[in-house]
């Protein structure tokens, strides 16, 4: 299990939620701690390769963080270092640059997001060149993977305008949409998700 303590304001009490160790949501719960790091903390967290490089590029502010073939992660970590605007080299080794991620760079681009491509754009390597981003509307393409929109309503708590996003194709994979949805839900997060799209709003706190 996987324990998450929340640390509210002064004079108001400390609560833990027990979750399962999985990948799933430890990757989800990562984001979600480095939006909220002195009000979220994970005592344990699943040691499968994609959770461990998350967490250690969630620890860097420079550099280049290579995310291998960790799809999941570096789908979840592109949408946040875009949109809080860090300057950061990312990129992937063997099938991890072959893996689809083009969805994800054409909704971030809607809001605003722009990056330096070495090679083909739109894919890795490259480094965010701007941010952070106020948010807004976005299309996104779903028929490939949920973990676009997952990886846009995890971070969208930090933009100033929110983000709207309406999704395009079919919808695949939509139990981890609710189970995002849950999770963001259960640490007192506002979002509104339906078949169409879904609407998170700026979020400062817990």
């Amino acid at each position: 299990m996987i324990e998450v303590s929340f640390h509210p304001e002064e004079g108001e009490a400390t609560h833990s939620l027990q979750l399962p160790i999985s990948k799933s949501i430890s990757n989800r719960l990562l984001i979600l701690q480095a939006l909220y790091p002195q009000q979220l903390h994970i005592d344990r967290h699943s040691e499968s390769t994609d959770t461990v490089i998350l967490k250690k590029a969630l620890q860097k502010t420079d550099g280049t963080v290579d995310f291998g073939m960790a799809g999941t992660s570096v789908r979840f970590y592109r949408a946040y270092a875009t949109i809080k605007g860090i300057p950061i080299r990312i990129d992937a080794s063997g099938r991890g640059r072959e893996r689809p991620i083009q969805p994800l760079f054409q909704a971030l681009r809607m809001l605003g997001g722009s990056w330096h491509f070495e090679g083909e754009e739109d894919h890795f390597p490259c480094r965010v060149k701007n941010g952070p981003l106020a948010g807004g509307h976005a299309v996104i393409d779903t028929s490939v993977s949920s973990q676009f929109a997952t990886a846009l309503m995890l971070s969208a708590p930090l933009c100033p305008q929110g983000i709207r996003a309406e999704f395009k194709g079919k919808r695949s994979s939509t139990p981890y949409l609710e189970l995002t949805r849950k999770m963001m839900e259960k640490l007192g997060l506002s979002l509104d998700l339906s078949a169409v799209g879904f609407s998170v709003p700026h979020q400062p706190s817990l």
